[in-house]
């Protein structure tokens, strides 16, 4: 009798542990962080001109604290001549742009993180904020599509500021606006208190 009960007891264990395991391997299913690649849309790039670009990031109502990116360009094409992150959301940079090293490889690689965590909103406030950094290129041969010249590479990475340090789904966007459009619209800027910048502008 008393072999039987030890059988079922084990037995429950195991079932117990089973579950566990099954539900482990099932896909967390959160909300993406979307990386985006915003430019002006011309209808054709010509020589010696100067494009923008500018990296967004929107985390989708989750908590972010780490951003490792990677953009690859054509250098036949383009020339990366200088970044701007006077307004980045990241308190730190663990790894900035090597621009030289960027125009002979054709890669442009950083590391931001944001220690207190990011949601796309600043807590307490009705500031929304998602700019990373902001690319300056020349032109070096004319060409047709900057998609076709420019865009992240799979080594994207993003981590969410929930103790564990979990990767997060990434989904990369390119986004143009026509090239008759009026230049951006600031409506604000500054620093917060946690020592983010921020600036609000309309496209």
């Amino acid at each position: 009798m008393k072999e039987n009960s030890k059988f079922k007891m084990q037995n429950s264990k195991l079932k117990f542990l089973l579950i566990v395991f099954f539900l482990f391997l099932i896909p967390f299913e959160g909300e993406a962080t979307i990386l985006s690649l915003e430019s002006k849309e011309k209808s054709q790039y010509l020589t010696e001109e100067e494009i923008i670009a500018k990296i967004k990031i929107d985390p989708e109502k989750e908590t972010i604290n780490l951003t490792r990116i990677e953009i690859d360009f054509d250098n036949q094409f383009l020339e990366l001549r200088e970044f701007n992150k006077d307004f980045s959301i990241f308190t730190f940079w663990l790894k900035e742009i090597d621009v030289a090293k960027a125009n002979q490889t054709g890669k442009i690689s950083f590391v931001g993180a944001i220690p207190n965590g990011f949601q796309g909103i600043f807590l307490k406030t009705a500031l929304e904020a998602n700019l990373l950094v902001e690319l300056s290129f020349k032109i070096k041969k004319p060409f047709l599509k900057l998609s076709e010249v420019l865009q992240f590479s799979d080594n994207c990475q993003v981590f969410l500021n929930d103790g564990w340090g979990r990767e997060d789904e990434v989904k990369k966007e390119m986004k143009f606006s026509n090239e008759e459009n009026q230049e951006n619209l600031f409506l604000g800027s500054g620093i917060l208190y946690n020592g983010i910048s921020w600036k609000v502008e309309r496209i």
